[in-house]
């Protein structure tokens, strides 16, 4: 597949996404005047991707076949390691679902960030809990304290 090709998939896939997002938010219960409601982030950041996948959609479109070659797309190929990371991104990110309700944000985001900068190896174990916490707390103190999102509070509830 040439580099327009790919391009043109992404973009549709990415446009649907969005779409679908949408489509799942309109159920959410609306904000107030100056309090966003829950279905406010989903909306804006898929309102970005719908953004990103037309522009990407009008660049591939635009792009004349004999500009893109064959050759033009890397021919790149996943180690064994890189299948193992993926399956445990995934894996942990489906472990971090079942969990945030009965666990709490604070704690289940903070395991979920440190086990996933202790897969991909971003820096020593110890970097990693002070970034997992670290962003954490930041990320709560904007959600729940400035936003007034409800977040999950779990054992802690």
């Amino acid at each position: 597949m040439n580099k327009r090709t790919l391009d043109l998939l992404a973009g549709i896939l990415i446009l649907v996404l969005s779409l679908a997002v949408f489509s799942v938010t309109k159920s959410f219960p609306l904000g107030r005047p100056g309090i966003p409601g829950p279905n406010y982030f989903p909306n804006l950041i898929a309102g970005a991707m719908a953004i990103c996948a037309i522009v990407l959609l009008v660049r591939a479109y635009l792009s004349s076949r004999k500009d893109v070659a064959e050759e033009d797309v890397p021919k790149q190929s996943c180690s064994f390691q890189g299948y193992l990371m993926v399956g445990a991104t995934i894996l942990i990110s489906l472990a971090y679902i079942a969990l945030v309700e009965n666990l709490s944000f604070i704690l289940t985001t903070t395991l979920f960030l440190a086990a996933l900068t202790m897969v991909y190896k971003t820096g020593s174990w110890w970097k990693n809990i002070i970034y997992a916490v670290s962003l954490t707390l930041v990320t709560y103190i904007i959600f729940a304290r400035f936003l007034l999102v409800q977040l999950p509070m779990g054992i802690f509830g």
